[in-house]
């Protein structure tokens, strides 16, 4: 479980706690801190929000993925849009749920990334008012000015 608010990640971890088949076995408070837990504890699936200190979920999603696989990212973030979507996509993720929708739609994400299933809760379908980067590479999710410092290495 990666995020910098620490109030978020023990609300999270108690959720999944109470799944007995389930178990936690790490978190992060950053994206480089989520890279380097993943390569040593290989956990199955990782939930990520996309906003983090040191390095982004955006940016940290793929080097997971090149470390460990067989990992399955799910995002939770407060990005209740389209782009947040495409934006999860192509860095590999697997899922995409809204912090908004997490009470309902978190455990039935996870499993079904555990199925080898992509899950995105509903409202997140919407675009939520977010715009895709205009022409000159602003992302609408990032205090980044360039879009281009997004890694783009999935489809």
């Amino acid at each position: 479980m990666v995020d910098d608010f620490d109030v978020v990640r023990r609300g999270v971890i108690s959720l999944l706690r109470e799944q007995t088949a389930w178990q936690v076995v790490g978190e992060a408070s950053n994206g480089l801190e989520a890279v380097e837990k993943a390569a040593e504890l290989k956990p199955d699936v990782v939930i990520l929000d996309a906003n983090l200190p040191q390095l982004s979920g955006w940016e940290a999603a793929p080097l997971i993925r090149e470390a460990v696989p067989t990992c399955r990212i799910i995002f939770l973030s407060q990005h209740d849009g389209l782009y947040a979507i495409r934006q999860a996509a192509r860095v590999g993720a697997s899922g995409y749920v809204c912090k908004s929708d997490a009470g309902r739609e978190l455990l039935k994400g996870i499993r079904a990334v555990l199925r080898q299933e992509e899950f995105f809760t509903g409202s997140s379908r919407s675009t939520g008012g977010q715009k895709e980067p205009d022409d000159k590479g602003q992302d609408p999710l990032s205090d980044k000015s360039e879009a281009g410092n997004i890694p783009k290495s999935a489809a």
